[in-house]
């Protein structure tokens, strides 16, 4: 009745071994097993006589239908029917040939004194009780055996009834567990979360006993082998960057890669020696993942669940139990559920953000194609400006220069640090400062590039720049040099055809964002030469006007015959010259006599 656990049969059954020679009856063994209505499985807890002790606890499971004698147990079970059998000889050798098998511990059976055994097994609810005898026991024995029989039908009763509240309590806590996992994955916004994901992971297979030395979150995103994965610490704490397996480049990898493309739910690798060596070499100097225990390990098994995009690993100095393998599964299914979901409204995330990007790509294409004159590139830039603010890319300021290769030169349209409209373009040499030369050969190349300049590099290259264009914040009475030394700042620069985008900021731009600005830079290449060939064909078309005009006043010139003509050639040019759009107030002809 004190039994907590299936490992006190063990020490019961040892009890009643001790207990039946006080009242007479002698025992080779006895035992219980556990059996199965849906199944031929058995499980059985025995206390038994050795040559080197007086008792012994075994443990073991197996098949009931591989051994006459196994099966006649599990066939008089079913029907709630005592079983009594005698063997000797070859019979008596193979029953405990296979009682061997299936022992989980060494058992060395003493000498016998006769050749005979005789087994009496007594069905009781959850399976049956037995004792095995060198001499056969007498109907008052046999009365004694049933009593005890009909005691350990009760107090199994009452474990199993210990144990399924246990199971509904352990359940619990693995639907709570699950649940706090399925909450953590169902609040991620991005995918670099699933580090903290990972370590939320490692805290609920602590708290229900599962120990491991690290948790880890692998995604396959495609046939390549190359698994992204997120881990925590040998400790359990987040690690907060993501890092890259090449199943092509590792054996424990390729394992991994393999078992989700065979689709199987979990695989174990034990890892040792040069295996284990390699592993461990492997992701501390090439992936650099931190290993502080790995080096002093002789043994490290990584076990895995899979689900449909990757897998979930624990890594332990041992295997882990099969109980605890069911779990890790069951945990990577609950992953899936909400990973998936995960995937969509990252999906759904990415067409919102794709909608914004061309939505500002369309405002500043509109732009664009909406200039009539060059200087309304200073407006341009400040729509650019604002449009990457809406996208949420911070710029300090924002630059556009287009390029004059024959001079070395550009002229520059700047916003000022707040977006606002700097109206005159200024031309500024490419080749005097370290800067703006990196900016043009980069352009030359048409090879995008960052340039990160602090102290009195970024001091110099202020000083040049305001030789140019007077930045309010730039000023003396506002400059905070202090300030400006130990603050970077960094030019991204995309390159079209004419020129290139200078995007000046004070903190790196993550690649995605880069992405975004190649768009950007494209788009405008597009529509700035669409802007070009208007303005070439606007110049082409007054150039024409100015010929057709000048033929006019040419052909009335040649028309005349006195000098009284002069009167009809004067309201000509006048009208010609306001066809021409020249601003005057009055026009005439001046006849000079040099004599």
């Amino acid at each position: 009745m004190a039994m907590h656990s299936s490992n006190d049969i063990s020490d019961t059954m040892g009890t009643v071994f001790k207990e039946l020679p006080r009242l007479g009856i002698r025992s080779l063994r006895c035992g219980v097993v556990i059996l199965f209505r849906d199944s031929y499985k058995g499980v059985f807890y025995a206390a038994a006589t050795t040559n080197e002790s007086d008792s012994q606890t075994v443990i073991g499971e197996g098949d009931m239908s591989t051994h006459p004698v196994f099966k006649q147990q599990h066939e008089s079970w079913t029907k709630k029917d005592n079983f009594f059998i005698s063997l000797k000889g070859d019979d008596l050798k193979s029953y405990y040939e296979e009682l061997f098998k299936r022992s989980s511990t060494p058992y060395n059976p003493r000498v016998h004194k006769t050749e005979v055994e005789h087994g009496y097994y007594f069905s009781f609810s959850e399976g049956v009780f037995y004792a095995w005898t060198e001499e056969e026991y007498s109907k008052s024995d046999i009365a004694i055996l049933e009593r005890f029989k009909s005691i350990i039908d009760l107090t199994f009763r009452r474990y199993f009834d210990l144990k399924k509240a246990e199971a509904q309590a352990r359940e619990s806590e693995i639907q709570l567990a699950l649940e706090r996992v399925r909450a953590r994955t169902m609040a991620m916004q991005h995918s670099n979360e699933l580090s903290e994901t990972a370590s939320i992971f490692f805290k609920q297979l602590s708290s229900l006993g599962i120990e491991t030395n690290r948790l880890y979150i692998g995604i396959f995103n495609n046939d390549s082998g190359i698994m992204e994965a997120w881990a925590t610490s040998e400790d359990g704490s987040t690690v907060s960057s993501e890092f890259f397996l090449d199943s092509r480049k590792n054996i424990s990898v390729k394992k991994m890669y393999e078992g989700w493309k065979g689709q199987k739910k979990s695989i174990s690798i034990d890892m040792q020696e040069k295996e284990l060596s390699d592993y461990i070499q492997y992701i501390s100097e090439e992936v650099h993942v931190p290993v502080t225990t790995g080096y002093s390990q002789h043994r490290r098994v990584q076990d895995i669940a899979y689900f449909s995009k990757g897998l979930i690993g624990l890594a332990s100095p041992v295997p882990q139990p099969e109980e605890n393998i069911d779990l890790l599964e069951r945990f990577a299914k609950v992953f899936d559920q909400t990973y998936t979901r995960f995937l969509d409204l990252q999906r759904a995330e990415a067409q919102a953000r794709e909608a914004e990007i061309e939505a500002a790509l369309e405002r500043v294409r509109s732009r664009t194609m909406a200039m009539q004159r060059s200087e309304e590139l200073a407006e341009t830039a400040a729509d650019f400006f604002n449009q990457l603010n809406y996208l949420g890319i911070k710029p300090y300021r924002f630059n556009i220069a287009i390029v004059d290769e024959q001079d070395d030169k550009c002229q520059l349209w700047s916003t000022t640090n707040e977006g606002k409209v700097i109206p005159t373009g200024t031309f500024i040499p490419l080749t005097e400062n370290d800067v703006f030369n990196q900016m043009y050969e980069g352009w030359k190349k048409q090879q995008n590039s960052i340039i990160k300049i602090t102290g009195e590099k970024r001091i110099k290259w202020t000083e040049y720049i305001m030789k140019y264009v007077s930045f309010t914040e730039y000023r003396p009475e506002n400059i905070d040099i202090e300030k400006l030394k130990s603050e970077a700042a960094i030019f991204s620069n995309f390159n079209f055809k004419q020129g290139f985008f200078v995007i000046h900021t004070t903190e790196d731009i993550d690649n995605n964002d880069l992405k975004i600005l190649q768009r950007f830079a494209n788009v405008f290449e597009q529509t700035y030469t669409r802007f070009l060939d208007l303005k070439q064909a606007e110049a082409q078309a007054k150039e024409a006007v100015k010929q057709a005009s000048l033929d006019r006043v040419r052909a009335e010139i040649a028309s005349m015959r006195t000098a009284d003509d002069l009167n009809r050639i004067t309201p000509i040019i006048w009208h010609e010259l306001k066809v021409l759009e020249v601003p005057f107030i009055r026009c005439g002809l001046y006849i000079i006599d040099e004599l």
